[in-house]
């Protein structure tokens, strides 16, 4: 049954790949969007269309609804809303192609991440990097009251680190021990520390974890995987995303998702009342829980599932976004879920319950809430 739903998702989509647009090396982007000066100020694109600028040599994208950033050569590219300080070059003006984010000369950037309206990024010492906005402290710059920080800032005593993954107002840092920091906001656990101060502009460690690989920011939580594939889990559970098997309001520490096997990644989404999904890859096979009232965990449900189960689908990577994921496998993108904003891609109005192709030749992916982009 589990090969035969990917089969079946296979099949539906078949029909429409000779006109599924190929990423190749070419940067698109499709979804809804800020900063270009539509409607409200978002855009809304219902087929992955081209970023001008971004052809050749991108190892890395980092999505968000506000501003987006692409790696190239050691060197972050920022488009989309400007207003926070979110494309990092001294402005606050929006941009709909790439511009340069402002690293002083001679540093390399090796990791991007961001978060509801900042961009961060590791370089190629361990430095952790931060702009844009703070509203919560999450810039890890020691300034818990909002404001914008319009060019990149070192973070002080942030100097081994190697990822980043932002929320909306927190970020998680893996650093090169295998421990994970956080800042920003700690309303609903998602900085893991218990129920202590409700957030921290410095970075603060998550307890309880070791020989991290992994760590990835939904909304207003946060899970951390282990190189033994533990998966470890906190934040916001109102629709069971942590995957304790309860629908709590909040999972204040680390809990260890039970799982069939090790895991080989995750994903948290968000940006839906009541808020998120995870997925994770077991076995090469996804699983899911948490909110999936639009279908988005993949197993043709639509109840909410405070516990991992399996989906029967098998992808090599996938995102869980806002109300919808993606599943990336032998180069070819599907998408699942609602559609709002025209997240899937497909350029059709409704939404998918079984995966539908949305785009070929691609090898890197990123999404959140409803702006997707790939490479």
């Amino acid at each position: 049954m589990r090969n035969r739903l990917h089969l079946v998702a296979v099949a539906f989509a078949f029909a429409a790949l000779i006109a599924t647009p190929a990423a190749g090396a070419q940067v698109m982007r499709w979804g809804s969007y800020f900063g270009g000066g539509g409607e409200g100020g978002a855009l809304t694109q219902p087929l992955p269309t081209a970023v001008p600028g971004l052809e050749g040599g991108v190892t890395a994208l980092a999505a968000s609804n506000a501003a987006s950033y692409a790696l190239k050569g050691g060197v972050v590219y920022a488009f989309g809303d400007g207003g926070g300080g979110e494309l990092g070059n001294g402005t606050e003006k929006d941009s709909t192609t790439p511009v340069r984010v402002s690293f002083p000369a001679g540093v390399s950037i090796v990791a991007i991440g961001e978060a509801r309206d900042a961009g961060f990024a590791v370089d190629s010492t361990g430095q952790g990097w931060a702009w844009g906005a703070n509203a919560e402290g999450e810039l890890c710059l020691g300034k818990p009251a909002p404001g914008k920080v319009l060019t990149p800032q070192k973070i002080s005593g942030l100097t081994q680190a190697r990822a980043v993954a932002g929320g909306d107002n927190h970020v998680l840092w893996l650093m090169a021990d295998g421990t994970v920091e956080a800042c920003g906001t700690n309303e609903h656990g998602e900085l893991g520390i218990g129920e202590g101060p409700s957030k921290s502009a410095v970075p603060v460690m998550v307890p309880g974890l070791s020989n991290v690989v992994e760590v990835s920011a939904g909304d207003i939580f946060s899970a951390a995987r282990e190189s033994s594939g533990a998966l470890y889990m906190w934040g916001f559970n109102e629709a069971g995303q942590i995957g304790d098997g309860e629908e709590t309001e909040e999972v204040a520490e680390p809990f260890h998702v039970p799982l069939p096997g090790p895991a080989s990644e995750v994903s948290c989404g968000g940006d839906i009342p009541p808020n998120g999904h995870t997925l994770a890859l077991v076995g090469g096979e996804v699983y899911g829980w948490g909110a999936d009232r639009e279908g988005q965990i993949g197993d043709r449900g639509r109840a909410d599932k405070p516990s991992p189960v399996a989906t029967g689908l098998r992808f090599s990577q996938m995102i869980a976004s806002g109300a919808y994921s993606l599943g990336l496998s032998g180069g070819e993108l599907f998408a699942w879920g609602a559609n709002f904003g025209k997240a899937l891609g497909t350029g059709e109005p409704g939404g998918e319950r079984i995966p539908t192709l949305v785009a070929s030749g691609v090898s890197i992916v990123s999404a959140t809430a409803e702006n997707s982009l790939a490479y």
